[in-house]
């Protein structure tokens, strides 16, 4: 699921306050990804809305993609934040085990809502276990999610990256 982690912090304060503002809304751009076949990239048109979760704590992020003539790709996810316990989950269904991330000390999130967050977390990638590194940037009108991947003791290597314009808020 490419959806995974493109959350970003909701809560940063002293004490966490809830503050989806910096999220909710509709947002447009593109899904870049990289094809491990040949190291080529390739671009998918992405529409993204953040909305609150029916379950409670929970935001919900339902993707479109444009994957071309007459095929559109749609897919979901929700997303939940623990600051005290370093701690992002995400769900792809409202029953399932959630995909946890530890949330990296290096995260500057203010207390709009707005910064760069940084997700770490383990997983495979091609039948190899691999590090994950999601670096998550909030600014008022741009949201850009940068996915890497590495073999342990390697350097991280490019996977896929969103970059989305806020359309309008709600």
């Amino acid at each position: 699921m490419f959806g995974y982690g493109i959350a970003v912090a909701l809560y940063m304060t002293q004490k966490p306050t809830p503050n989806e503002s910096a999220l909710t809304g509709s947002w447009v751009g593109t899904l870049e990804y990289r094809d491990f076949s040949n190291d080529s990239r390739f671009a998918l048109g992405t529409l993204l809305r953040i909305s609150p979760s029916k379950t409670k704590g929970r935001l919900t992020f339902r993707y479109v993609y444009d994957d071309g003539p007459s095929k559109v790709i749609q897919d979901s996810e929700d997303v939940t934040f623990d600051f005290a316990k370093h701690l992002y989950q995400s769900y792809s269904s409202p029953t399932a085990t959630a995909e946890s991330s530890v949330i990296d000390q290096s995260s500057r999130i203010d207390e709009h809502g707005f910064g760069k967050l940084v997700l770490l977390s383990k997983g495979k990638e091609n039948g190899m276990d691999v590090d994950f590194r999601e670096t998550i940037s909030v600014q008022p009108k741009q949201l850009k999610m940068l996915r890497e991947s590495r073999l342990p003791g390697q350097p991280f290597l490019y996977r896929h990256e969103y970059k989305l314009s806020l359309v309008s808020r709600s």
